[in-house]
């Protein structure tokens, strides 16, 4: 029903996949295969669509754009071009009307998410406000400037590290529904084949990207939150690249202190950080949570993880028992922390992979 109501209904899908936190897993493994290829849209389309927001850049700028797209999605598409000076990027182009179809959506999702929390009480979300966070996020991702600003920021927490690089963004050739990137050259790691790779360029791809990731997440504070294995690359010696910054998240110093007291607690048996971690973390009715079997529950969480060795201690596993057990309790966890878990996730599958 989801593939069958349209991009913004699959973008939600897609979404929700990872939101262990809101809704059963049973859902979340049926959201996980939905898939984002869709047909392309014509290319007399696209070459209308650039030259109305380029005007007289698109020739005094671009000498050529190949027509068959390298890949097609549901909000945008991509081709390669070249620039007059030489340079190869790619250009990703806001699909012809796709704004329109997602306001109705979002309309439409507004709606039925009042209705539902008008007529149904103690949830464990809240729809209105869960909707408009969708609605937040699924805007930015329209917005290719906002996409551009994350990847240049990204670009520019790294530039010192040799082992890791994001696109550059050619601003001239970028507006609200048009992103130049530099193109990347290299293998993606949805692509990797046994072989593909030395062994020592695979174990500095997995060290450099692991290592990006936690930067981000636990020092920057502002992290690519999809870095799933389509969108890094392995190049050259082992050095990695990150594409697609559309969806990015950020964390509090706080909050990031407090995520840490709940490893800190879950690898050291102590069960009253997690709880006072938690309480900082999500917000918390007491007047609805059972606490007593709350304390239980965090209690069968740390035992489980309580003196496993470093080199077997599941960073993500942890967070994610964590968080689904406070769903369980109709206990509200914030987005962002969600996002955060899910990229720690995605590099930690990229890093199995390899």
């Amino acid at each position: 029903a989801m593939q069958e109501l349209g991009p913004t209904f699959i973008k939600a899908g897609q979404i929700l996949s990872t939101r262990r936190d809101l809704i059963p897993e049973e859902w979340t493994v049926e959201f996980a295969k939905l898939q984002d290829d869709v047909p392309a849209a014509p290319y007399d389309r696209i070459r209308a669509a650039l030259e109305e927001e380029l005007g007289d850049r698109l020739h005094e700028l671009i000498e050529h754009i190949e027509e068959k797209p390298l890949a097609a999605a549901s909000m945008a598409q991509v081709h390669r071009a070249k620039l007059k000076d030489g340079r190869q990027i790619v250009l990703k182009i806001l699909r012809p009307g796709i704004e329109d179809i997602v306001e109705a959506d979002l309309e439409i999702l507004g709606f039925l998410a009042s209705r539902v929390e008008a007529r149904f009480r103690n949830l464990g979300v809240k729809p209105v406000e869960l909707v408009q966070e969708f609605s937040r996020e699924i805007r930015k991702e329209l917005d290719f400037e906002h996409e551009g600003r994350s990847t240049d920021r990204l670009r520019r927490a790294f530039l010192e590290n040799e082992g890791v690089t994001f696109p550059e963004v050619f601003w001239e050739v970028s507006t609200h529904r048009i992103l130049a990137l530099e193109e990347i050259h290299g293998l993606p790691v949805s692509h990797y084949e046994p072989g593909a790779l030395t062994k020592e360029e695979a174990h500095r791809a997995v060290t450099a990207g692991a290592n990006a990731v936690l930067r981000q997440c636990l020092e920057i504070g502002f992290f690519h939150a999809d870095p799933h294995p389509g969108n890094i690359f392995v190049l050259p010696g082992g050095r990695v690249a990150f594409i697609d910054c559309g969806m990015t998240g950020t964390i509090d110093p706080a909050s990031r202190f407090q995520l840490a007291r709940v490893v800190h607690g879950a690898a050291t048996g102590a069960v009253d950080e997690v709880m006072s971690a938690a309480m900082a973390l999500a917000e918390v009715d007491r007047g609805e949570v059972d606490m007593r079997q709350l304390r239980r529950d965090v209690q069968d969480i740390v035992e489980q993880f309580h003196d496993v060795p470093l080199e077997r201690f599941n960073l993500t596993a942890v967070l994610d028992e964590f968080f689904a057990t406070l769903r369980r309790h109709r206990v509200t966890v914030r987005g962002d922390l969600v996002l955060l878990i899910k990229a720690l996730g995605s590099i930690e599958g990229v890093g199995r992979t390899l």
